[in-house]
């Protein structure tokens, strides 16, 4: 295994397979409930940096992942909330990556409200392995509403495993119509710039003339193929979950040809992609 020069090694993740293409905002849903102590707004963060890189293919289709079928780790709001948002973002912890391939909206999520189903938009965000769901309209107030899912079949690990216990979580809307956000990021790609120049060290291999993935101009990248994965998109415009350069920089994504990014990054290492690149680089891929 080949690594840039001057850094030091660190073991790939396990690999498996994953198709190019896909559709736009896609997402994906699983799991049994279970309450935990509530996370505010989640942006779609990403992760990205190099999605090509210096290590070489080590990929090894078929890796299994967990035995078990994905699981609920928690929500948000937790169930039985009560004066959640009129605008809310519902959030559905997993404790493991989803195939963000296998998404299918329609048939993930449901919102509901006695007879009522609300439409909603679903997606999946790899950075916090959270499906993301988001009423297109605000809620009514003082109501209760139910989040189930659909049809599990419409969601699946990188082992085509899905949940098998169902998933319903109950919550009373409040009068309020804003949601605590989350740190905004003026100029998402400035910030990938940055990191990618100076804390990320990417611009020490990934340059104009180097074996590897040139970094320093970002409007190069979008449709551009993986060296080291060529079915593989490194930016799908406006879709970070189906990017493979947020992909190599998630830690222990199971689906990598080669190791993570930056190749120094190991699992609990303080050189891990901080959270604000990762929101930075998904924000950038969104605005596409």
């Amino acid at each position: 295994m080949q690594r840039c020069p001057g850094r030091s090694s660190a073991g790939p993740s396990p690999p498996t397979s994953l198709a190019r293409g896909g559709q736009r905002k896609q997402g994906f849903v699983h799991g049994v409930v279970l309450s935990e102590p509530k996370v505010v707004r989640a942006p779609l963060t990403a992760m990205a940096i190099l999605a090509a890189g210096c290590i070489q293919p080590t990929h090894a289709p078929g890796y299994p992942g967990p035995a078990s079928p994905p699981v609920v780790v928690g929500t948000d709001p937790a169930l039985d909330a009560l004066d959640v948002p009129l605008n809310p973002q519902l959030l559905v912890f997993l404790d493991r990556y989803l195939d963000p391939f296998s998404v299918d909206p329609r048939r993930a999520l449901r919102l509901s409200s006695g007879a009522q189903t609300l439409e909603i938009d679903v997606q999946w965000d790899p950075v916090t392995k959270a499906v993301v769901a988001r009423p297109t309209a605000p809620l009514r107030p003082g109501v209760r509403y139910l989040l189930t899912l659909v049809e599990p079949g419409a969601l699946a690990d990188f082992a085509g495993r899905t949940i098998e216990a169902p998933l319903e979580v109950r919550f009373t809307t409040g009068e309020r119509t804003e949601v605590e956000e989350a740190e905004t990021i003026d100029d998402p790609r400035a910030a990938v710039e940055a990191y990618f120049a100076g804390d990320g060290r990417c611009l020490e291999c990934h340059v104009k003339g180097s074996r590897y993935l040139a970094l320093e101009d970002l409007s190069e990248l979008a449709g551009l193929a993986a060296k080291t994965a060529a079915d593989r998109d490194l930016v799908v415009p406006g879709n970070p979950s189906q990017s493979y350069l947020l992909h190599k920089l998630l830690p222990s994504y199971p689906d990598l040809v080669g190791g993570p990014m930056p190749p120094y990054t190991t699992e609990g290492s303080a050189d891990r992609v901080p959270p604000e690149a990762l929101s930075a680089v998904a924000r950038w891929i969104e605005t596409l």
